[in-house]
Order: structure tokens, then C-alpha cells, then sequence
């Protein structure tokens, strides 16, 4: 090949060729000032013999000629942002609402940034896939729906963003100074709706117009930018973990305080008298307490019913026909019990959520025990004493049984069944 004119090289090429004529320039330099003055000419014809290279000939002449020739070339590049993530709230493939946290530390003085995200490479400069749209490879960052909020580094900055491009540039804040830590939180964004790793590409600029007098036109010329970096992601298929939680319901009763689910617990016997010989009369009132505790799950609560086991529903001598001491049938709101009346009841305490029902709020030492058919303790599923509204976990209420006799009440020996019941509202 001949070249005529200098001219006919392109800008690669006759780069190439000064870098190539700089290093046989040294060689030749070299090799000449080694031949004696007097026969510099014939070791310039030998050579071109023995190479047949007009090049060459054409090179040892200039090193005669301009044997200053410096053999020194020179490149400057922007510097690699360090320190930089960007960080997802939500990587599940079709997450909407998605934050996106960019996190950079800048190693110069800038006054703007672009973000770019391509579906191929994080290489700044190459071409960057930008044709999938948010159906297959990409996410959204439409400008009706993406937000911008500063964390760190970017006070009144001002934000434009497109399809896959976010812009960012000094408004009336401050510019970010070299070493500077950048953080800021792209919100609201939708991810692609297919799991993928896909690339973002940040460059950031000395100037607010994006590389001034050479700006950014597209992703293989981004402009005389300041310093750029590239990151990875990734969008992933969301998984479920499932598992199955049983209903659950510990209740139990005791004459003493039970410990945490229902442990410790004592049979709940109770004997209604005073005296050593625990005599009930009509001199007094005599009571004594058991204890009702509840554990469930059920999100509604559950409620304690107590339902008698005698017809009459009070305190019988003859197994149930007959209640010579009644109950004390105080209608829907509880009362202290009298000395002498002849009567049986029962008030009850509540703890932490598992509440006394209003007719048996034993508050006060009140007391009732409403015998109907219909609604009360002789009823089908008996009375409500007790609920609560949530679940419980070993919750206990205090029951506390009352009786006195009247003067008229027959000798014998008294007694009633009373069952409890408790049932979860799930």
C-alpha cells in the first residue's frame, strides 16, 4: 500500500502511526549514533536493502533530521466512582411501589449526575440495550410515577427522569464536593415483570448542563463527564412459605391459682361454711373462690359460660329436686349478697382482657346467679360470666362462689354441679 498524503489517514490511524514512528525514532536514535559520521550513509542504503522498507528509511531520516523527536505519548481518563450500590426495597420481579437506594462516593467536584439503566452492560461508553420495556426486561421509572428524595449529598437538586434515565442537576443548592458521600432514594418504581440481572451506568459531570460544551447525547457518547461506574442487579422470583397453625384452646379450672398454661393447677372443691365444723348459717355470708384460666388463638376471643347441673339451679338437699337455698336471681345487675337470705351466687373478676359480664361483675363483692331457662345458668349452653375480644394467653378470672342460709332453711347437707364452659370465637 502507498500513502501519498498524510491527509488520507483517518484520526485512528495516524494516531497509530506517531506512537509507531515515537518508538522506532528511539530505536533508530540509538542505533545511529553508533555509526561512525563518515559512514552514516551507506548504514542508511544497507538498511534500506536488507528491509526493502520504504517506512523504515523514511523513519531513520527523521531521526537524523529531528533527532529531538520526543518518544513520549500521553492519555488522561475520568476517574471510577467508588463506594457505589444500589440497593432495592423489593427485588421480586413485578414489585410495585419499589425503592431504589444509590449510593455513591464521587472522587471530584460535580454539579450533575445521569443514571441510566440498560438491560446488557454496565461498560461506559459501549452500546446500551435500552428496547425492552418494562413487560420483559426493564424497570419503570415513568415520570408520572417515580419519586426523588434526598438522603445525603444532593440538597435542592433538582430531578428529571424518562422511560430508563434519571437526570440530576444543582438547582440552588450546593455543588457536591470530591469525596463527598451521595445517597438518594428513587421511589415508586415497577419492577420488570420477569426475574433477571440487568445494568446501571452513573455519570456525573463538573458543570449543571451534563458535560457543558460536549454534553451527553446517548449511552456510546456520554459527554465530557467528570467520573462514571457501573453496577449489576437483580430481580428474582418471589417465594411463599406457608405453614398451618391449629386452632388452639387451653382452659382449665382450679381451686388455687393456676401457673402458666393451665400448670399447677388444684381441684377446684369449694365448701361454703365458717367454724371448724364449716357450718353455713344465717349469721354470715361465706364465700369462697375458684379460678377459671383461658389460652387461645382465636382472634375473636372466647367467652366462659356456666351452666348448672341441678334443675333448681341454687344450693339442693335432696340431689337437685328442690333448691331449699335459691339463686340469687338478681336480674341483669349483680348485688351484695344479704346475710340470712337464703341465697347462691357467684361475682366475678376479670384480668387483662377476659372480663367479668356486666350481671356478674363481682366488683364491690356483688354477686348474682340468674337461674332462667332462656338466658341464665339452667339455659341450653348456659350464662356468660366472662369474655374477652382477642386472643388470650393464660388469662385467669377469679370466681367467687356465695351462700347464706336464712332461719328457715332445713339441716342437710347442700350441695349443686355447676359445669364451666369456654369456647373460642375464631
Amino acid at each position: 500500500m502507498r500513502i501519498r498524503n498524510l491527509g488520507q489517514l483517518s484520526p485512528r490511524a495516524l494516531c497509530i502511526a506517531q506512537q509507531l514512528i515515537a518508538y522506532v525514532c528511539c530505536v533508530s536514535q540509538a542505533t545511529y549514533a553508533r555509526v561512525p559520521k563518515s559512514k552514516r550513509y551507506t548504514y542508511i542504503v544497507r538498511v534500506t536493502k536488507k528491509t526493502r522498507s520504504l517506512l523504515c528509511t523514511f523513519l531513520l531520516l527523521l531521526a537524523i533530521i529531528y533527532p529531538s523527536t520526543p518518544c513520549v505519548t500521553s492519555t488522561s481518563f475520568a476517574a471510577t466512582i467508588t463506594s457505589r450500590s444500589i440497593v432495592l426495597s423489593n427485588s421480586a420481579a413485578s414489585a410495585t411501589g419499589v425503592n431504589y437506594l444509590v449510593q455513591f462516593t464521587t472522587p471530584s467536584n460535580i454539579q450533575s449526575i445521569i443514571i441510566e439503566f440498560c438491560g446488557d452492560s454496565p461498560v461506559i461508553g459501549t452500546a446500551c440495550d435500552q428496547t425492552a420495556s418494562n413487560t420483559t426486561g426493564l424497570p419503570s421509572f415513568a415520570a408520572a410515577s417515580a419519586t426523588f428524595t434526598n438522603v445525603s449529598g444532593l440538597n435542592n437538586w433538582s430531578y428529571l427522569t424518562s422511560q430508563w434515565r434519571l437526570r440530576f442537576t444543582k438547582n440552588t443548592g450546593s455543588a457536591v464536593s470530591a469525596g463527598s458521600t451521595v445517597s438518594f432514594v428513587i421511589g415508586n418504581v415497577a419492577n420488570m415483570h420477569v426475574a433477571r440481572t440487568f445494568y446501571a451506568r452513573v455519570y456525573t459531570y463538573a458543570d449543571t448542563t451534563y458535560g457543558g460544551g460536549s454534553p451527553y447525547v446517548s449511552a456510546t457518547n456520554p459527554g465530557n463527564y467528570a467520573d462514571g461506574g457501573g453496577f449489576a442487579l437483580s430481580t428474582t422470583t418471589s417465594f411463599i412459605i406457608s405453614a398451618r397453625v391449629m386452632e388452639s384452646l387451653i382452659f382449665c379450672i382450679s381451686g388455687g391459682a393456676p401457673g402458666a398454661s393451665c400448670s399447677g393447677t388444684s381441684p377446684p372443691n369449694v365448701n361454703l361454711g365458717h367454724g371448724s365444723a364449716s357450718i353455713l348459717d344465717s349469721s354470715q355470708v361465706d364465700s369462697a373462690t375458684v379460678y377459671a384460666q383461658i389460652s387461645t388463638n382465636a382472634q375473636s376471643g372466647a367467652i366462659l359460660d356456666l351452666k348448672s347441673g341441678t334443675l333448681c339451679a341454687g344450693l339442693s338437699n335432696d340431689g337437685g329436686g328442690n333448691c331449699p337455698i335459691t339463686a340469687q336471681n338478681n336480674g341483669s345487675s349483680p348485688a351484695v349478697l344479704a346475710a340470712g337470705s337464703g341465697q347462691f351466687g357467684v361475682g366475678v373478676t376479670g384480668t387483662s382482657g377476659l372480663n367479668a359480664a356486666t350481671k356478674y361483675d363481682g366488683s364491690g363483692g356483688k354477686s348474682n346467679y340468674d337461674s332462667s331457662t332462656s338466658t341464665g345458668v339452667r339455659s341450653i349452653y348456659g350464662d356468660i360470666v366472662a369474655s374477652s375480644s382477642a386472643p388470650l394467653d393464660s388469662i385467669t378470672a377469679s370466681l367467687k362462689f356465695s351462700a347464706s342460709a336464712s332461719t328457715a332453711t332445713p339441716a342437710g347437707i347442700y350441695a349443686t354441679a355447676i359445669g364451666a364452659i369456654a369456647t373460642g370465637t375464631y
